[in-house]
């Protein structure tokens, strides 16, 4: 198994040395395993996924947000940022809530709208989710290790100090079948359905039709 594989927080990824398509691979092989494949990427009951972005697909977004900095803001251009990129298993660690001590859990209201951080205090470490309230999952926005100027102005205290009244992540959690439901093409997803109507058809059949029948025998 690949080194980067077997690293947990709060270690970090050996990157450092590798050719941009190694370490492309290297980083993949972790999002994959983390993201992409884990139908249980779960946060407070709620289903965590990528944001979409035109000409991209959602998981390409995402994986860019989780391994590149913004570096013009006009032409949106970004740019490999190692700091991040050698934190990218600390997503799965944070939205699991694998570490209770030292952590700020919270939504604040931005300009851009509601935000919900999960931010390490001990390793300056911030994962920013946007919640949906018409649908029971967050987006996952982006992922980083807090420095410069949000470091010296204590950005993220700053912004906990201003926090909504409540987490905005209390909705019912989603079955198992609704998260591999989102992983599934339209051709099994018509199908499942109708399965799914099937089986609803025939419990309908046994509370109803069945118990008549047999009240007809007992009298």
């Amino acid at each position: 198994m690949p080194l980067n594989l077997l690293k947990k927080y709060n270690a970090l990824l050996e990157l450092v040395a590798m050719n941009p398509k190694d370490r492309d691979k290297s980083l993949r092989g972790v999002f994959n395993r983390d993201i992409v494949n884990n139908i249980s990427f779960i946060f407070r009951s709620k289903q965590v996924n990528p944001t979409s972005k035109d000409g991209e697909t959602p998981m390409e977004t995402l994986f860019s947000h989780l391994t590149t900095k913004m570096t013009d803001t006009r032409t949106r251009k970004r740019e490999f940022e190692i700091k991040r990129s050698i934190r990218l298993h600390w997503v799965k660690h944070h939205i699991d809530e694998k570490k209770v001590d030292n952590m700020l859990v919270f939504s604040v209201n931005e300009p851009e709208g509601v935000r919900t951080y999960i931010y390490d205090k001990d390793e300056k470490y911030v994962i920013v989710l946007e919640p949906l309230r018409i649908k029971s999952e967050y987006y996952l926005l982006s992922a980083f290790y807090v420095e410069g100027k949000d470091a010296k102005r204590d950005t993220f205290i700053k912004k906990y100090d201003r926090q909504l009244p409540e987490l905005l992540s209390t909705q019912k959690p989603q079955s198992i079948l609704a998260c591999v439901f989102r992983f599934l093409s339209s051709e099994w997803k018509d199908e499942l359905n109708a399965h799914i109507r099937i089986n609803s058809l025939i419990m309908q059949i046994n509370h109803t039709i069945i118990p008549n029948i047999n009240s007809v025998t007992r009298y």
